[in-house]
């Protein structure tokens, strides 16, 4: 394909669990991070996706749909490139908070009404005590 001024190129992006990765630039969108690909490249080894690109502007790639296209753009400046080491302790502390978040919602504390005969009365209990653990 020849690439004028104004074409757009056909590529592959490879979604990850850091981003959607593209000439060595992570990506994302609302959508990636709504539907939980960097989640599910994570659990699954990550997948391609058609994508369409200017070759002169790598600011913005476009990410194919059946129809439609959605815009991705840079997750960082690629100018400011971050260690990676850096980049796993990050994922891996929003993993950690993700976790507990998770944990904290099954260990919420609940309350039911006690009937006993009288004025009904208030329990607060928490799923420990309701054999949820």
């Amino acid at each position: 394909m020849e690439n004028t001024e104004n074409s757009l190129i056909l590529g592959f992006a490879s979604v990850t669990p850091s981003g959607l990765k593209f000439e060595n630039v992570f990506y994302t969108n609302e959508m990636m991070i709504k539907h939980g690909w960097f989640e599910l490249a994570q659990r699954d080894e990550g997948w391609q996706i058609p994508i369409l690109y200017d070759s002169k502007d790598l600011s913005r790639i476009m990410l194919l749909d059946i129809d439609s296209t959605r815009s991705a753009y840079p997750i960082e400046d690629a100018s400011q490139k971050i260690d990676s080491e850096m980049r796993e302790l990050y994922f891996s502390a929003i993993a950690s908070l993700k976790v507990q978040l998770r944990h904290n919602k099954t260990n919420e504390r609940h309350f039911r009404v006690v009937d006993r005969g009288q004025k009904p009365q208030v329990k607060w209990q928490s799923d420990k005590d309701n054999g949820f653990e």
